[in-house]
């Protein structure tokens, strides 16, 4: 019969558990290692997909700015008596000032930046609304490559630079006398004058002191009567209509060359 030796037999066992933990501190070193890279990968990708959210929201937002400044552009020319600026976005809506409703907008959109309509609103000194720009906080990612009407952000330091302006694409112009309601532009102030074209005064007292001007009013109505009444055989004055759209602008030019003595 063999009999192990109690120290032997201690000095296994010591070594079995020495090895063991050996074994664990191994594995969880490992782990640990595993880990921290999955968590730098995980953090890059989140980057990457947050700045390509970004960018597909700049995307949506020169889109939308675009479609605010083009009804902008449509609601003034069509003005009828002369031309004028919205007050208020709801106008760009439902034009009545015409006997055929024209529709400029087909919704107040949401600022993508934002996620509200919340608008900042680029206004002439009349009060009266000339363009549109995002509140949102932030540089934009897109700094160039930029259409020719938007060629003026390039030079943006602030996603209120992107100022939406009917009637120019200047940054500068947008900033000199024309400002943002309570958010001025981040860029110097420029030295010459706006080239928006500014509203008129809604006082049109002086125009009708003149007695010419008034002699031709009746007839000049008259037509434009009739001319209002051709325009909505086309059916309404909406954006799946343009061409009634395009009637009723030259409907209101007409009257405005007959006020002052042109053929109409």
């Amino acid at each position: 019969m063999v009999i192990s030796h109690p120290l032997q037999t201690t000095r296994g066992r010591g070594g079995s558990s020495a090895g063991a933990v050996k074994a664990s501190g191994f594995t969880y070193f490992t782990v640990m290692m595993v880990v921290v890279i999955m968590g730098a990968g995980l953090a890059a990708i989140g980057t990457v997909w947050h700045q390509a959210a970004r960018r597909e929201k700049e995307r949506e937002l020169l889109f939308v700015g675009g479609e605010f400044r083009r009804a902008i552009g449509r609601y003034f020319e069509g003005s009828p008596g002369g031309p004028q600026f919205p007050k208020s976005l709801d106008d760009l809506l439902l034009d009545k000032r015409l006997p055929v409703v024209s529709r400029h907008l087909r919704k107040v959109y949401v600022d993508p930046m934002t996620g509200t309509r919340d608008w900042g609103l680029v206004k002439d000194p009349a009060g009266a609304i000339v363009g549109v720009y995002s509140k949102a906080v932030g540089k934009p990612l897109k700094t160039g490559k930029f259409n020719e009407e938007d060629k003026a952000f390039d030079a943006a330091v602030a996603y209120a630079d992107w100022k939406f302006v009917y009637g120019t694409g200047s940054l500068a112009a947008a900033s000199s006398g024309i400002q943002g309601a309570g958010l001025p532009s981040a860029l110097e102030p420029a030295t010459e004058a706006p080239a928006v074209p500014l509203a008129p005064p809604t006082d049109t007292t002086s125009q009708r002191e003149d007695p010419a001007r008034e002699a031709r009013r009746p007839g000049c109505e008259k037509q434009r009567e009739k001319d209002n009444a051709a325009c909505a055989a086309t059916g309404p004055a909406d954006m799946q209509n343009p061409g009634a759209i395009g009637c009723a602008a030259s409907v209101a030019g007409r009257f405005a060359a007959c006020l002052e003595g042109g053929s109409g």
